[in-house]
């Protein structure tokens, strides 16, 4: 494989050029939505010319007042739309100007479907006027308000697309919300449909031939949108969107912004309003509150619901945004109806509580209908509120307890109780941390929890249930499914949940009895626990999925990447500090020790003279002039600050730079990587970065098109990999790292690897390798590194070799050998290999964090790619010049004769040996441990033992709906305060549990540390003995 072909283009970053870029994107975007074939015969060209902006030619498309080339256009766009016919004859005759711009046909199709909606919008009060019957008018009521809600979404389509000026013409945003708002016009229009049938509406048919240009247009328009997205993503213009993407470590999906998150995590943040049964709030009732809720308002209005019983109905229309109400808990603010199908109303309009305004949040609120089981569709909240959020509410009722209608939609730690249908819709919606509990029905009935109805394949919406707890809320003996499939292309997934032992074997049950549903639907199911987690017996369907990818399931759910470092242990780690402040004496220790992550200084290590010299000369240039200064640094530090002061632009450190970082600082690493390895370095190669980290996210965004690019990475793995894999859109391809020899790499497990990659479609495009090894320790053998080089260079990969660790060796049989020199040494010259070396202050001996300085390496790369890497590079402008100048520094340490040399020296030499001795201490305290082996301590700042845990802690572990190792973690810090990180977060073999310890704490502490993790570790075993 060419390594060029790893990558993915990128335009130029200069201004200029940008708008060069965006004009001629806007002419050509119509290639990018034609059919595949199409694709095949004109993108290569068209999208060549448009990523490197080079073209000095004319294409077909600045034609745009041809008829015949605008009809081209039109046909290559509706060729990708379910119904072709009807999109270019409606486009043709809209098309006055004959336009080929992609972006005014696509702009042209939700014109179509706004003039179509309006039109039909007004049947409804019409047909009012035509029927006596009182059921159809309630049915004709509810088309009214799902049709006008859907031209608004129209409206508000049509003016997403007034690109101004700076706008980027398609962001991400732009067409999440385009595909959600479509959607929703159709999930409206399938709504009027419903509620006339069920009122047995004499006149459907006629009305379903009225709705169908408007369907077929909403569909038509959705289908443009789904492709623009899905081709402009293999093109790597960042469009990846998850069913409820999260921009951040947080379970809260990206669109929660952080006020709202605040809101919730305050707990009871200031009202507006105070409602009160009692007459001690503003209000009395719900329904006067919202009267004094500003119509379509930009902030937030909250209103705080006193504890009672509120036996009404309330509906929040369209114009209510922003509406927030909290209640003193699920159980205690209750909102009551009985309203049903029964009694002669539409499902529809039975809700107790329903919201259709943007951005509604509930927090600590009951919702119940109590019109009972005997009433059949009884709602007891409905939603169509996009960005809604609902945290820690309750949801009681029987049949179609949960209406979660359309948009976008988060519950959390909510409870939901019911029997038919109970969690049911097209929204785009996802139940985290929630309750689920089925109830006993109706004689002779069954129970399904969910009945999602996705009508079309382009509709960005599903139902996922992640990390649930779904047992039953009474004796339920009823026959008990997770679902069944109401519409065509129904999406729902269950994924990391308890299931209880109630649930039917067979796991779905089919909408029409004896019938399958297409193999249109989406089912599946994704690490469940529990007795009736086994998918053994679950359906045949060709639509269920009874054993999801981590790909797969990646989709369904809000968390986009976990960093375990930075994870929940270390959240609790956090409050358990402020409450020692707060409340001391209080806990069975005194301080957190953070033995989660290398943060060395943070830990009592102390910086390096010399380099803290240099830099506070840099930082302060002017103390240079000073003659007290020669009496408070060195000669050697002084002179260093005005070799590197001579190359900063302005001799200013907080001065941009240029892009790859100083030109006179790379020459000095060039410098020092030749010395290190005695192969030539280029300081051309070099790309100076905030620590090692942006590079590793500037690697991910060139290598990663799709989740079809899958990058190896080992297991165990330091989790910054994953989390990049995954914010970029790509696949993990796993290799196991051997823990039996040392956490040696096999070339026979890559080889195996890479196979099974390649079966499953995925075209591999980097090797991950960490030396030494985090979070193992363990520091490759030079013959290992040269397989693995033979190996990269066989199959076309592209070399990334994380060596921050390179200074942390501890045993003095091994040495770290860079991957540039293991192949120089092969006799692969600079374009044989393409290899990218990580390294950055953090690490080593110098242990500078919070400075964010590092730089990587690239060799073996085509002009072109080299072109594209330093694009990337330049969007972020440049690294900060502090880190930069402590990456030379690191690379070119005082020399013999210089006068800081011998001090330099003591400190390095003392912080590394003082490491090895803690590792050697922690290493042989871990292995006396019953139950622990620890592998040897050869590098790296952590040791990662192996635990065996008792089957009653597993269990244990899994009642507390936690990985065995995060409950042993969670259990050693509430007992001592110390903190490390559960093996679960860095991958580990199926079956086998770890934590990952720094041996960074101070060495006058490591005994304490000792006695402290035995204790624990005697009581714990004890505890759960089997």
């Amino acid at each position: 494989m060419d390594s060029i072909n790893s990558f993915k283009g990128y335009g130029k970053v200069d201004p200029v050029e940008e708008q060069a870029f965006r004009r001629k994107t806007r002419k050509r975007l119509v290639i990018l939505i034609v059919s595949v074939v199409l694709l095949v015969c004109v993108i290569i060209g068209a999208v060549v010319g448009v990523i490197h902006s080079r073209s000095n030619g004319n294409d077909s498309a600045d034609s745009s007042g041809s008829s015949s080339s605008s009809a081209q256009s039109i046909k290559a766009v509706c060729s990708q739309t379910r119904y072709p016919e009807s999109c270019y004859t409606s486009l043709s005759d809209i098309n006055k100007s004959n336009s080929t711009d992609p972006e005014e046909l696509l702009k042209l199709s939700l014109e179509v479907v706004y003039n179509s909606l309006s039109e039909l919008s007004l049947f409804p009060k019409n047909m009012e006027n035509l029927t006596k019957d009182v059921n159809v008018k309630k049915a004709l009521q509810v088309c009214g308000i799902v049709l006008d809600d859907a031209v608004d979404y129209l409206r508000d389509s049509m003016s997403s697309m007034d690109v101004k000026s700076g706008d980027k013409l398609l962001s991400v945003t732009k067409i999440d919300d385009l595909k959600t708002w479509l959607s929703t016009a159709i999930t409206n229009q399938e709504t009027c449909l419903d509620s006339l049938d069920e009122m047995n509406a004499t006149f459907i048919d006629d009305i379903k031939l009225k709705m169908q240009n408007s369907s077929e247009y909403a569909s038509n328009s959705l289908a443009i949108v789904s492709k623009i997205s899905g081709i402009l993503g293999k093109f790597n213009l960042p469009i990846h969107r998850k069913l409820l993407e999260t921009g951040s470590v947080s379970e809260f999906p990206a669109w929660v912004n952080p006020g709202v998150r605040r809101l919730l995590q305050t707990g009871r943040p200031t009202p507006n309003v105070t409602v009160a049964t009692d007459g001690t709030g503003d209000v009395t009732t719900l329904k006067e509150a919202m009267a004094k809720v500003p119509k379509k308002s930009k902030t937030r209005f909250i209103i705080y619901i006193k504890t009672g019983k509120y036996r009404e109905n309330v509906v929040l229309d369209k114009s209510f945004w922003n509406v927030m109400i909290y209640g003193d808990g699920k159980t205690k603010s209750v909102v009551v109806g009985r309203l049903n199908f029964v009694d002669g109303t539409p499902t529809f309009s039975t809700a107790t509580f329903a919201v259709q305004g943007r951005g509604f949040v509930a927090m600590d609120m009951g919702f119940i209908n109590e019109a009972g089981a005997e009433k059949h569709q009884a709602v007891a909240f409905r939603s169509g509120s996009d960005f809604s959020v609902f945290y820690r509410c309750s949801f009681d009722a029987f049949q179609d307890t949960l209406y979660p209608h359309s948009n976008r939609q988060f519950y959390r730690e909510c409870d939901v109780t019911g029997t038919i249908d109970f969690i049911f819709g097209n929204a785009a919606v996802v139940f985290q941390s929630c309750k689920i509990m089925p109830r006993q029905p109706l004689k002779n009935q069954f129970v399904t929890i969910t009945a999602q109805g996705k009508k079309d394949p382009n509709q960005n919406t599903g139902i996922s249930i992640q990390k649930c707890d779904i047992t039953p809320f009474d004796a339920l003996t009823a026959p008990t499914y997770l679902g069944r499939p109401w519409k065509e292309f129904s999406t729902t997934v269950i994924m990391q949940s308890t299931i209880g032992s109630f649930l039917n074997p067979v796991g779905w049950i089919s909408w029409v009895s004896g019938v399958d549903p297409p193999a249109s639907i989406y089912y599946g199911e994704y690490l469940n626990t529990g007795l009736g987690a086994s998918v053994a017996k679950r359906v045949s369907w060709a639509g269920y999925k009874p054993s999801m990818t981590s790909s797969d399931a990646g989709k369904f759910t809000v968390l986009k990447c976990e960093y375990a470092v930075r994870g929940e242990i270390v959240s609790l780690a956090q409050n358990l500090q402020q409450d020692l402040k707060a409340n001391p004496g209080t806990h069975p220790f005194e301080e957190i020790i953070y033995c989660n992550i290398g943060n060395p200084q943070s830990l009592g290590q102390q910086p390096i003279t010399f380099f803290r010299e240099v830099l506070a000369l840099c930082d302060h240039p002017t103390i240079l002039d000073k003659s007290e200064t020669q009496g408070l640094f060195s000669a050697d530090s002084i002179n260093r600050a005005w070799e590197i002061l001579d190359q900063i632009p302005g001799r200013a450190t907080g001065a941009y730079s240029h892009s790859q970082g100083v030109k006179g600082l790379r020459d000095t690493i060039a410098a020092g990587i030749e010395a290190r390895d005695g192969f030539p370095a280029n300081p051309d190669d070099i790309f100076l970065t905030d620590g090692a980290s942006p590079a590793v996210h500037m690697m991910m965004q060139l290598l990663i098109r799709s989740e079809s690019d899958g990058i190896f990475c080992p297991i165990p793995q330091y989790p910054l990999y994953s989390a990049s894999i995954a914010l970029h859109g790509g696949t993990l391809v796993p290799y196991y790292l051997d823990e039996a020899t040392g956490w040696g790499l096999e070339i026979s497990e890559l080889k195996k690897q890479l196979e099974t990659a390649r079966s499953k479609g995925i075209t591999v495009r980097a090797l991950v390798v960490i030396n030494p090894g985090n979070p193992t320790g363990q520091v490759l053998a030079e013959e290992n590194q040269r397989d693995i080089v033979e190996f990269c260079k066989k199959e076309g990969l592209v070399l990334l070799a994380d060596e921050v660790y390179q200074e942390n060796i501890y045993v003095p049989e091994k040495q770290f050998h860079s991957f540039k020199k293991v192949s120089r040494s092969m006799g692969y010259g600079d374009k044989d290999i393409p290899l990218v070396s990580f390294q950055s202050v953090s690490k080593g001996y110098y242990g500078e964090c919070g400075k964010r300085g590092g730089y990587m390496e690239v060799t073996g790369f085509t002009p072109e790619v080299r072109e594209q890497i330093y694009k990337v590079a330049s969007v972020n402008l440049c690294s900060n010049i502090s880190g930069q100048i402590l990456a030379s520094l690191v690379m070119s340490p005082p020399k013999v004769g210089d006068e800081s040399y011998d001090s330099y020296f003591a400190e390095r030499d003392g912080i590394l040996q003082s490491l090895a001795r803690r590792a050697k201490t922690l290493e042989d305290a871990l292995n006396s441990l019953e139950g622990i082996t620890c592998n040897k301590a050869e590098g790296a700042m952590y040791l990662f033992p192996r635990i065996q845990l008792p089957n009653k802690a597993i269990k244990a572990a899994e009642a507390a709906k936690k990985a065995p190792d995060a409950f042993y973690a969670a259990r050693l810090l509430n007992a001592t305060g110390i903190v490390v990180v559960p093996g679960s977060g860095f991958g580990q073999v199926p079956g086998t549990w770890h934590f990952r310890c720094t041996i960074l704490p101070q060495e006058e502490k490591i005994p304490a540390i000792v006695t402290q993790l035995t204790d624990f570790h005697k009581k714990f075993m004890d505890e759960f003995r089997d």
